[in-house]
């Protein structure tokens, strides 16, 4: 029955449960409250045992009718580390999915609530950095989910981040002004792109990141994909590729490591070193993938082998989770990507109790412990100073951590305090990004690795080194053109905003057209355009986008003297072809049914009084054209008559 379908409250059932709360008339129809058995179902939701709108199932946890399913005030912010004047407090955000002002909103109430400034937001892809609705033609995202968020009044300079952005691309992105920029940039002020693959530097920070997620049928393919995209590469553009893999494992050459690497997929097995268990608990159908090993990149994880990074934040999968990799257990790596793991749910459960013991409380062997009298200093969080000649863990250990997207009740935001040692104030002059010489000397030297055209690419079996020349060379460059080793803030705008009327209808695909932050950045580098095109200034600011089936009628030139040159169109049909011959004023063509030499059988003839001779009556007609004129004839030339004259031109004529 159509009334049983009315609305109520999450976990309700359609008739009155065994017992329960019954405080009022809504609770009639929900069943036994907290989590009860409830009658035979309904429209509610998680309702009543029975079948109900959602299905089967037992009633769930029923909030309080004014709790309001959109209000982010549920959500609490983990921190991890100490605040102190010597560390640096990023707050992480897994999925941004177009809610920017939502987790500006939120980070502010954080602040606001723990007296504590969040100095860098870091979000782990799935941007949707859309400028308008024209970019929803190069993504990937279904017709029912295109909604444009906030970012657009952040491109429209509308609105300004409160607090300085990093972001690397996921699987729903506006692919087309993000491939514009390859190798970072800005895409509104104070929110920076980190390019498909990157690695900048702040307040004494390293951060790198790389776009995308892995497809094994396109990692090895070069980068072909370019507008106007179809739907594969729709799909396609956004698949990581072996080049930028091949980039990242260059860093491993480095005597620095990085403090945060910032990732969309998650490494491949890393649920090994976090709790599997718990992970299952929250998404049972990734029980299959880690029972073949199949859950996360594989890229990701060679990356992760690597260069080691001591931080690694992720997103993609929606949940938050937990890990800690202890480098130097070579038991760690997979013999090749395709080697799949027989792991059972027990042995998942084994696993996850191994890893939760430190390294340093594993057993020790009794009789080997017995028959040595050497001290035995164990390495680890609480090892001393004082006996430990072997590397501290610490060291060698990579923080793992993904988190959900931007919801209600969902864990999407964690702040991370950082120390970096050297001591700041809120005083002191705001801490900006830094180009990394190392990592862009890595960039030129392997830019012959990049390719346009559909084909397999190969990159060498070991990552290359840069050596102090090639770095010391680009850090010169880069201080030569801008002062300093700080990004300029040089972002604008090279397509129209939101608002603009060309966006009120169908769109038209964008035209490949550059973008100027890119052409700065390769001139520094005296690199070509492989993957992307020169910035054309002239492009689309105006919101004039070329269509081959578009009817071009205001092509109206000027010469020197100012004259007006209007173009012929063999398909014109001419109606008002007045001449002036004496200067006096327009000639008008004869009206007594005469010809003149150049007219035409198919010439509209434009009576203006009915002529004497062989007068013919015209009947009214609802197509008749009337027009009217305020000169007439020779005679009358440039003196007004008396009154309108009404010519008669019967359709079709």
């Amino acid at each position: 029955l159509m009334s049983d379908f009315i609305p109520m409250p999450q976990g309700g059932g359609r008739f009155q449960g065994r017992g329960g709360n019954r405080n009022n008339h809504r609770n009639n129809r929900r069943g036994r409250g907290w989590g009860g058995r409830g009658g035979r179902g309904g429209r509610g939701g998680r309702g009543g045992r029975g079948r109900g709108y959602r299905g089967r199932g037992r009633g769930g946890n029923n909030r309080s009718n004014n709790s309001n399913p959109a209000d982010f005030s549920f959500d609490k912010i983990t921190e991890i580390g100490e605040p102190s004047t010597g560390s640096i407090s990023i707050a992480v955000e897994g999925c941004c999915h177009g809610e920017l002002d939502r987790i500006y909103e939120r980070i502010e109430d954080h602040q606001k609530k723990t007296g504590q400034r969040i100095d860098l937001l870091i979000c782990c892809g799935d941007f949707q950095s859309h400028r308008n609705a024209g970019d929803f033609l190069s993504s990937s995202i279904p017709p029912k989910y295109r909604r444009l968020g906030t970012f657009p009044r952040y491109y429209a300079e509308e609105k300004k981040a409160p607090i300085l952005t990093l972001f690397i691309g996921g699987n729903h992105e506006a692919s087309q002004p993000l491939r514009e920029l390859y190798l970072g940039g800005w895409v509104a002020p104070n929110i920076y792109y980190l390019g498909a693959a990157g690695v900048v530097r702040y307040g004494g920070l390293r951060i790198g990141g790389i776009s995308g997620i892995y497809k094994s049928h396109d990692y090895k393919m070069g980068q072909y994909e370019s507008p106007p995209y179809d739907r594969s590469t729709l799909r396609s553009v956004y698949h990581v590729r072996n080049v930028d893999a091949y980039r990242m494992k260059c860093l491993q050459h480095s005597g620095e490591r990085l403090d945060v690497m910032v990732s969309h997929d998650w490494p491949l097995g890393i649920y090994q070193h976090g709790n599997a268990n718990e992970l299952l608990r929250k998404k049972p159908f990734f029980r299959q993938e880690v029972e073949q090993n199949a859950l996360g990149s594989p890229a990701n994880q060679e990356i992760l082998f690597a260069i080691k990074p001591k931080r690694w934040f992720s997103a993609h999968l929606h949940v938050k989770f937990e890990a800690t990799v202890v480098h130097g257990n070579e038991t760690n790596k997979p013999s090749n990507e395709n080697e799949t793991a027989q792991l059972v749910p027990s042995q998942v459960a084994q696993k996850d109790a191994a890893h939760d013991k430190p390294e340093a409380t594993k057993k020790i062997d009794e009789a080997s412990a017995a028959t040595t009298e050497e001290e035995t200093t164990f390495h680890g969080l609480e090892s001393s100073n004082s006996n430990c000649n072997g590397p501290d863990l610490t060291e060698l250990m990579t923080k793992f951590l993904a988190l959900d997207k931007c919801l209600p009740r969902r864990q999407y935001l964690s702040v991370i305090h950082i120390p970096v040692g050297a001591a700041h104030s809120e005083e002191e002059e705001e801490a900006r990004f830094e180009y990394d010489p190392e990592w862009l000397a890595i960039v030129r030297k392997t830019n012959h690795l990049t390719c346009k055209q559909k084909r397999p690419v190969s990159v060498p079996s070991d990552p290359m080194e840069v050596s102090v020349e090639e770095t010391n060379w680009v850090k010169e460059r880069i201080v030569e053109q801008n002062g300093s080793l700080s990004i300029p803030r040089n972002f604008c705008r090279t397509v129209p905003i939101y608002s603009h009327p060309m966006f009120e209808g169908r769109c038209q695909p964008f035209p490949a057209m550059g973008n100027p932050q890119t052409d700065t950045l390769l001139s520094i580098l005296d690199l070509g355009h492989s993957i992307t095109v020169p910035f054309d200034s002239s492009s689309l600011l105006d919101g004039d986008i070329e269509d081959e089936n578009e009817i071009d009628i205001d092509d109206i030139l000027e010469d020197e003297d100012g004259a007006r040159d209007i173009p012929q169109d063999e398909n014109e049909i001419e109606i008002d072809d007045l001449s002036d011959e004496n200067g006096d004023g327009p000639e008008v063509p004869p009206l007594d049914g005469t010809k003149n030499a150049t007219s035409d059988e198919k010439e509209i003839k434009v009576d203006n009084e009915p002529s004497t001779e062989n007068t013919k009556d015209v009947a009214e007609d609802e197509n008749e054209i009337a027009l009217s004129s305020e000169e007439e004839g020779d005679d009358c030339a440039g003196q007004p008559s008396s009154g309108p004259v009404v010519k008669k031109v019967r359709y079709g004529e």
